[in-house]
């Protein structure tokens, strides 16, 4: 459990900074270098399977999650879900997580349907790969490459001559996929998550309402009877879950789009860390009254109807006991969009969460052998806080500047580590109790280091003590974009600097915290009008502006020099220090 812990510390702790400048930035990252047909003698209606062989640039990754296959028109074809291999992990400045994506060489491949009105004989059709791919510094917009597969549409009885389709071959085929993608790996993963979280201190309030429903009746149940009806009870669970599952893997890139939302992401943090609160004792979660009321009423029911009602309200009540790695596998769900994976994991998970339910229902005097309640409950009940910290802080990473999340951590680990016990004498000399105190001041330290980081720059005021005694302001007055602000700069005599941003981009946070609070860019931020256009969403506006500025990849600045002249030489794309960012501004003014 401590060597958990550590892990989960060691992780939320990782420190890392942007320090290079994006030059001569590609147009096409993302080359196909082939396209392969399973089979290209169809008939209306039928399917077969598509293969892109692409390659990447050196230094580039491209995002598994972003990667779409339409046809153009959109109504040729109907294409599935969209499968990548392999796929590998790797650290994303963007969004300070581990991603997974493709460098290199990879395949993508997908099912494609031909529709049922398309006329006999061979047909052309235009496909077009979405992706999106980024460097260490700077992350190109949704880019497209175009290819075309040329398919002979024919009648329903040639096929079937030619054999251009084995069902038995296919699902074979889908099978060792599968066991390429990690899918077994992955369900086993799912199933130990369900059960380990089905073991932790918040369920066990449920076990007595689970006895009562399984258990609640007079007549004396049999093992199988009892097996029966735990089964029945878990399958309710399951139904909730799957559900849930489902509705992930159809809206896809809604779902997770929305847990990218910084309103989104910020609530769940919140959450996170109310469920932190409540696990740390300040409160406890219980289950509402008139839920445990119906409940409890199947003690009269002893059918499995009412059981399995019974288990589609147990898993609405265990939510926030097992909401941390249900948002995590639904998440992963989202990614994939598929409906049969999304299916299968949640019920995996759900079996997995309700393994203990089949064994109280199964062997009732289990319960008896159960641990009781003791410290180890509130060790444990703490430890899941801290996990539910962890969560919080990961959801508001792409939310907070690197400064302000460092901080608020900084503040979270001083004020729990003081509440837990850091500083508190206790009678208690026991080895776990000892343990304890020791992380928490080791929580404490590095919270006051973390401070420390933050809020004094030691490098630099070794290097010059006095220049901590000159406050600079450094609020920035920005416009909206407009055509008006270029004839307004121009008769003022001051240049125009343009920055392009969107939310998910890391590295406009930190121009936008460092650079441009820099001592010399403060000097001349006076002399320019600063613009700023959101590009998170896509636009018309938008799109004729990147085709303007050629914009490939955020952040993107333009500068305009005082007599209104657009300077394309010093665009800048990508991170930039305050001292390189300051010379560039007087080459503006000096143009």
């Amino acid at each position: 459990m401590h060597i958990f812990l550590l892990l989960l510390i060691f992780n939320v702790f990782y420190l890392s900074g942007w320090t290079v400048q994006a030059r001569n930035i590609p147009l096409h990252p993302l080359k196909i270098e082939k396209t392969s047909l399973k089979s290209n003698k169809l008939s209306p209606g039928s399917n077969t399977e598509l293969k892109l062989e692409v390659s990447l640039l050196k230094d580039h990754h491209a995002y598994s999650d972003q990667f779409r296959l339409r046809s153009k028109p959109p109504e040729a074809l109907k294409i599935g879900n969209i499968h990548v291999n392999p796929i590998v992990e790797f650290y994303d400045n963007f969004t300070k997580k581990n991603k997974q994506g493709i460098e290199g060489s990879a395949t993508i491949s997908a099912v494609i349907e031909i529709p049922e009105n398309v006329i006999l004989g061979e047909n052309t059709y235009q496909i077009e790969l979405v992706y999106q791919a980024c460097t260490s510094t700077y992350c190109h917009l949704p880019k497209t490459a175009n290819t075309s597969i040329k398919i002979e549409v024919i009648s329903a009885d040639d096929q079937q001559k030619n054999h251009s389709i084995n069902p038995n071959s296919n699902s074979e085929t889908e099978l060792s996929k599968a066991q390429k993608r990690g899918w077994l790996s992955l369900i086993l993963f799912v199933f130990i998550a369900g059960l380990l979280t089905g073991f932790t201190p918040c369920i066990f309030p449920m076990i007595p309402i689970t006895i009562s429903v399984l258990h609640g009746h007079k007549k004396k149940l049999t093992h199988f009877q009892g097996f029966l009806r735990s089964c029945m009870y878990v399958f309710g669970i399951a139904i909730t879950y799957v559900l849930l599952g489902l509705f992930a893997a159809s809206t896809g890139s809604l779902f997770g789009s929305l847990l990218g939302h910084p309103l989104v992401a910020s609530l769940l943090a919140v959450i996170f860390f109310m469920m932190a609160i409540s696990m740390f004792g300040a409160f406890e979660i219980k289950l509402p009254s008139f839920i445990e009321s119906k409940l409890l009423s199947t003690k009269t029911d002893a059918s499995y109807k009412g059981i399995f009602i019974a288990g589609l309200l147990a898993g609405i009540v265990a939510s926030p006991c097992v909401g941390p790695v249900l948002v995590s596998i639904l998440t992963l769900v989202a990614q994939s969009q598929d409906l049969i994976l999304g299916a299968i994991l949640l019920f995996t998970f759900a079996l997995g969460f309700g393994s203990l339910f089949i064994l109280l229902g199964t062997f009732g005097e289990v319960v008896k052998k159960l641990p009781k309640a003791g410290h180890w409950m509130i060790e444990i009940k703490e430890l899941f806080g801290w996990i539910m910290i962890g969560l919080a802080m990961f959801y508001l990473a792409p939310v907070l500047s690197n400064k302000y999340w460092y901080l608020l951590l900084a503040i979270i680990l001083i004020s729990f580590s003081s509440i837990l016990g850091a500083f508190t004498g206790s009678q208690d000399k026991s080895k776990s109790e000892l343990l304890k105190k020791g992380w928490m001041l080791t929580f404490f330290i590095i919270g006051v280091f973390l401070i420390i980081k933050e809020l004094i720059p030691l490098q630099n005021s070794i290097s010059n003590p006095l220049q901590y005694n000159h406050k600079i302001s450094t609020s920035i007055s920005w416009q909206e974009y407009s055509k008006d602000i270029f004839n307004k700069a121009k008769q003022e005599g001051r240049g125009v600097i343009v920055d392009f941003y969107a939310d998910w981009c890391a590295a406009c946070k930190d121009l936008e915290s460092d650079t441009f609070n820099g001592k010399e860019v403060q000097k001349l931020k006076d002399q320019f009008i600063w613009v700023k256009f959101d590009a998170t969403q896509t636009s018309d506006k938008f799109d004729k502006l990147r085709k303007k500025y050629e914009i490939l990849g955020l952040p993107h600045l333009v500068f305009y020099n005082p007599s209104g002249k657009w300077l394309k030489d010093e665009t800048l794309t990508g991170f930039e220090d305050s001292k390189s960012f300051s010379e560039r501004m007087k080459r503006v003014l000096s143009n």
